[in-house]
């Protein structure tokens, strides 16, 4: 699910702090304008153009790529501009090649490209760079007006975006650079840079004045007026969701390569927030950290079970989240009592010189959790491991760190089924198995959702019995321990967790298979010395000269950077078993510290 962008504008028109003509700081070689309108640019064809004959017009000024994820805004923009260009809007269009060299081509090339694709008639001008030493006089100003704003974190392109950033640069969220392709400017009639838009917000409605009506014509406008009240009275909004409707529809990996929509009831989400209240003792004095976004299950226990319990949500900034060490010093300043997230969350907490004070609780879930990251934490607060896949509501089971122990790999059990479900090992034939024996991890009870939305070939995980009981087939391997926990082995299928997200190895690797430059390829997960798992490429190109960073590039358009495998190995050729398919014990191993 993915959430429009609200835009605030504030009360007074916001103007640029007035100087006489244009200066020059010859010890940073900076130059200062008075306005936008004191800037030249340059055409298509090298001519010069000034700001100044937009004086009066509303702008949308944009730096654009043809070959980027974001392409498709062209048509977003155009429909705009169709619409608002009798009220005076003219947005300027500026292709960049700094992100990811997704526009390759000439002025006149990628002029050719955007009319014929996407019928564009809006001003497009010469290339420019952005960033950098090189960067565009008037773009270095509009970063100076508005600095980064953030992207919105239930976009599924964020997570690709905040990847492939933070290799580059760790700092990234501090610095008010041009963060990638399709970065807006919104500039009013006066001059005035009135917002940032990164290439992840999507306007769909307005918070302004009637004074500033004008600007935003082609957007639900909300009017709110110096002195006026959004609401007089409490409102009373009877509830009308039962318990067998649709709460949400939450989207995970599969093997064919399609998303599976998991299908979540209310009773699903209530049956489960019940039982984590009840384990995890929530109160209205309990302050809960909001660490995932919420395409994650875990988004689910972190709002719906803080919010019914009375107790309050802490959400970090991006600056406060953009290291532990901030994060840390977040939690101590909100007064956190609990914190839920993936392993390696629990892991850099436990690393950190100093441990948060006042945390009573860590939980943690989705993949697994190793004592080595966890082992402070266990001395000055409790600690639980939890499992459960997208397709049961959060979690079906617990393990309370703090009162067990590791098993031999230095593990932790998953635990006991939660009180609204339960869990049984069963055979290939949905038999249960004897006590310590290997099978299946199957659950049943008020926390399986519904299933796949529409039909979906992985819908068979979903088993009605003839005792009219309902079960999920996780696809994991574990065994029953002999006080009755639950131990996790690892998955039946091709199936691996990375960076606590469920991906599924035939699905990269049939993305990888799909693309011209790759004759072959299949897709191995292993795991680190850490018991993390992490995916190798194996891979025959087609073409001889294909490099790594192109290939990542190319992957990067089709997947998630989590997704993304870790290695490459460049092959002659893929050895294949007796039966024609890879065989995986004659691949060489790719060994990781």
């Amino acid at each position: 699910m993915c959430e429009r962008t609200l835009l605030h504008v504030g009360m007074k028109a916001m103007r640029y702090q007035s100087c006489m003509g244009m200066s020059t700081n010859h010890e940073t070689e900076e130059v200062y304008m008075v306005s936008i309108y004191d800037f030249t640019v340059r055409d298509r064809e090298g001519k010069d153009v000034s700001l100044a004959d937009y004086k009066g017009k509303v702008l949308i000024i944009v730096n654009t790529a043809t070959e980027c994820g974001f392409t498709p805004t062209y048509a977003d923009l155009q429909k705009l501009y169709e619409r608002d260009k009798d009220k005076d809007l003219e947005i300027l269009d500026f292709p960049c090649n700094q992100f990811g060299q997704q526009a390759p081509g000439t002025a006149d090339e990628i002029h050719s490209f955007c009319t014929g694709r996407f019928g564009v008639t809006f001003p497009q001008f010469g290339k420019v760079e952005v960033n950098g030493e090189g960067a565009d006089p008037l773009f270095q100003w509009l970063k100076k007006q508005k600095g980064f704003t953030g992207f919105d974190p239930t976009h599924r392109i964020t997570p690709i975006l905040t990847g492939i950033l933070d290799k580059a640069d760790p700092n990234w969220r501090l610095t008010p650079d041009i963060k990638w392709n399709f970065t807006k400017f919104l500039i009013d009639r006066a001059g005035n840079v009135v917002r940032r838009f990164e290439p992840t917000a999507d306007v769909d409605a307005v918070v302004t004045q009637r004074a500033y009506d004008d600007l935003f014509q082609s957007v639900t406008r909300v009017f709110v007026e110096p002195g006026m009240s959004l609401c007089e009275e409490p409102v009373q909004t009877p509830c009308v969701a039962e318990a067998s409707r649709l709460a949400y529809v939450l989207y995970t990996s599969g093997t064919t390569g399609v998303p599976k929509g998991v299908c979540v009831e209310h009773r699903n989400v209530l049956s489960y927030i019940d039982a984590f209240t009840h384990e995890m003792g929530l109160t209205s004095q309990d302050v809960m950290l909001q660490y995932s976004v919420c395409s994650f299950d875990i988004f689910v226990e972190e709002v719906f079970a803080t919010l019914l319990s009375g107790a309050t949500l802490a959400i970090p900034s991006v600056h406060d989240r953009s290291n532990t060490g901030r994060l840390i010093d977040y939690i101590a300043r909100q007064k956190v009592t609990i914190v839920d997230g993936f392993p390696h969350l629990l892991a850099d907490i436990n690393r950190a010189a100093a441990l948060p004070e006042g945390v009573r609780l860590y939980v943690s879930g989705g993949d697994v959790l190793r004592a080595s990251y966890c082992d402070r934490l266990v001395g000055v607060a409790q600690v639980y491991n939890t499992y459960g896949p997208s397709e049961t509501t959060c979690c079906a089971s617990f393990y309370c760190v703090s009162d067990g122990a590791p098993l031999e790999d230095g593990s932790y059990p998953i635990g006991r089924a939660v009180r609204c479900d339960r869990i049984e090992i069963l055979d290939d034939d949905l038999r249960p198995v004897g006590d310590g024996e290997v099978g299946e991890i199957c659950i049943f009870g008020d926390g399986v959702s519904r299933g796949y939305l529409g039909d979906h070939p992985e819908q068979s995980n979903f088993v009605s019995l003839p005792d009219g009981r309902r079960l999920y087939r996780s696809g994991d391997l574990g065994y029953l321990l002999p006080d009755g926990n639950v131990a996790f082995l690892h998955r039946k299928d091709s199936q691996v967790m990375i960076e606590g997200r469920r991906v599924e190895c035939l699905e990269v690797e049939n993305v990888l298979i799909a693309d011209a430059a790759i004759h072959q390829a299949t897709v191995r997960a292993y795991r680190d010395e850490r018991g993390l798992s992490y995916m190798v490429a194996y891979v025959v190109p087609s073409e001889a000269g294909l490099r790594l960073s192109e290939l990542r590039a190319r992957l990067g358009r089709r997947l998630a950077d989590f997704m993304i495998p870790e290695f490459f190995v460049r092959m002659d050729e893929i050895p294949l078993t007796e039966n024609g398919k890879p065989d995986g014990v004659a691949l060489p191993v790719v060994l990781k510290g």
